[in-house]
């Protein structure tokens, strides 16, 4: 049985536009065929296109509202649509005419080829994680856009979209990335300027880190060992719970133990360097 199309109308958008505005949080209405539309209460509303390819969810951007109608939105859908039934990835299709406009020297090829070369030093999810932030919040306004010619100005309204959000450190994260672009092209011969050092000081302060629950008395120290030693559950996660406080490493790297990573006749355990959030081994 087909899906049902057309499902909005203009007045509804409005409608649910206004709704949104007034309880405060967004809200998410199918059209049909993988096309949604989102509506924000601080922010522009956009337009979601959603789609399996190659046995993967995605999502794609198609634009904001009203700039992008109900109409205009349902005529991109269909040439969305057709372009995954050709099976062609419309996400990729739309990074390759972004690289291809704004050439080899565009900041999104330059931020590819920076991410190539630097993810070898983070861990996969940190690799992942600064992709993503770069693919969703700064690709789309000045990815197209040479390298050379992106001042503060323009980096810092890209950044501004971030904090309007509430994602204060998610801004300072993603200028962080930019910084590394940029220092990249400096060194690479394609910018000069790095406009990610300069917008630094003018971004949002970032809110104060919250220390994590600690032991405040070394007396305490025994009342935990002992906790630890009667935990009741699977041997395992009580065997890993013993061994974090003799050797002080991340719970992540505990995780990933192997046997081969135990020199026993030496007594040693060696974190390889791919194991580790930073790059240098780590020996306990």
């Amino acid at each position: 049985m087909a899906k049902t199309l057309n499902k909005l109308s203009t007045l509804a958008i409005k409608s649910m536009t206004t709704m949104a505005k007034t309880e405060g949080h967004a809200i998410k209405i199918p059209d049909g065929g993988g096309l949604y539309f989102v509506a924000e209460p601080e922010r522009s509303s956009w337009w979601r296109f959603d789609y399996r390819f190659e046995g993967k969810q995605k999502t794609l951007s198609i634009g904001s509202y009203p700039e992008i109608s109900l109409v205009d939105a349902r005529s991109k859908r269909t040439k969305l649509r057709e372009q995954v039934a050709n099976t062609i990835d419309p996400s990729q299709q739309r990074k390759a005419e972004r690289i291809s406009l704004g050439g080899a020297n565009s900041f999104e090829a330059i931020a590819r080829e920076w991410w190539e070369h630097t993810k070898g030093k983070w861990t996969e999810g940190h690799a992942k994680r600064t992709l993503t932030r770069l693919i969703n919040d700064v690709f789309p306004y000045v990815g197209a856009i040479p390298i050379n010619n992106i001042t503060a100005v323009v980096l810092l309204e890209t950044i501004r979209r971030i904090e309007s959000r509430g994602a204060i450190e998610s801004a300072h994260r993603t200028n962080q990335a930019c910084d590394g672009v940029f220092a990249y092209g400096i060194g690479t011969g394609r910018c000069e300027n790095n406009p990610a050092t300069a917008i630094r000081s003018v971004l949002k302060p970032a809110p104060p880190q919250k220390n994590f629950a600690r032991l405040k008395e070394t007396s305490d120290i025994a009342l935990l060992l002992n906790t630890i030693e009667e935990y009741k559950g699977s041997a395992i996660v009580r065997a890993a719970l013993q061994l974090l406080p003799l050797t002080f490493v991340r719970p992540g790297e505990l995780a990933k133990l192997e046997w081969s990573d135990i020199d026993f006749n030496k007594a040693l355990w060696t974190v390889p360097a791919h194991k580790c959030t930073s790059a240098s081994n780590e020996q306990s």
